[in-house]
């Protein structure tokens, strides 16, 4: 799955909205019967839809037209999501391979903090004689390193590896200001951190600095 075919999905969407067939309010009109109509233009010859009554063509076209804009976002969605399952699953690939070439410094860092820990928990030694037990087996320096490392290297067992589909935000930028454009999203009270991250983006790509330290 590629971006560029992401955005041709939105192309389409918007030329389907620039007829202005969606701003047609049908809610009066039984679903069943749109899609009946749908149906009808989309398998009869457009010699059978000319030869129509004029109201009842353009009553034809016009449900079809709406029905085909549904079918194009859905596809819009539909691509979106295929789109970032394969960009996650590459940050997840990138991530884990990562992680296996730096698991050696991490055990051995690992094993330097143990070693200290196992002085600390000697309950044999006074509280004063432990920093300088601990610094005559490892320099405190290296205690330092070995904490750092740690830190940098361990993961969460959640781990989403987000810095590693940072790396892909270039591939992301050629599709998301035409998705945040065409595409309305709504979501739950639990969603609404995520609404706002993209009002925030949305407003962002208009500007040449966004002055990204105002992010939700």
């Amino acid at each position: 799955m590629s971006g560029p075919g992401l955005v041709q999905a939105l192309q389409r969407v918007d030329e389907c909205r620039a007829v202005g067939v969606s701003e047609v309010p049908l809610a009066h009109v039984p679903p069943g019967r749109l899609k009946a109509l749908a149906r009808y233009a989309a398998t009869a010859r457009a010699q059978a839809i000319a030869r129509m009554p004029d109201e009842r063509r353009l009553a034809t076209l016009l449900a079809f037209a709406q029905g085909f804009e549904v079918i194009a976002l859905d596809d819009v969605l539909d691509l979106f999501d295929l789109l970032m399952r394969d960009l996650t699953r590459e940050a997840t690939t990138q991530g884990q391979k990562t992680r296996v070439r730096t698991l050696r410094d991490l055990d051995a860092a690992a094993l330097q903090l143990r070693a200290a820990c196992q002085v600390l928990l000697d309950e044999r030694m006074t509280d004063t004689a432990l920093r300088r037990v601990i610094f005559a087996h490892m320099p405190r320096a290296s205690l330092v390193d070995a904490s750092t490392t740690v830190g940098t290297l361990t993961r969460p067992a959640d781990d989403q590896y987000y810095p590693e589909l940072v790396e892909h935000s270039q591939s992301i930028r050629r599709f998301l200001p035409a998705l945040v454009r065409t595409v309305t999203f709504h979501g739950t009270p639990a969603g609404r951190p995520m609404l706002a991250a993209l009002t925030f983006l949305t407003t962002s790509f208009t500007q040449r600095r966004p002055v990204m330290d105002q992010a939700p």
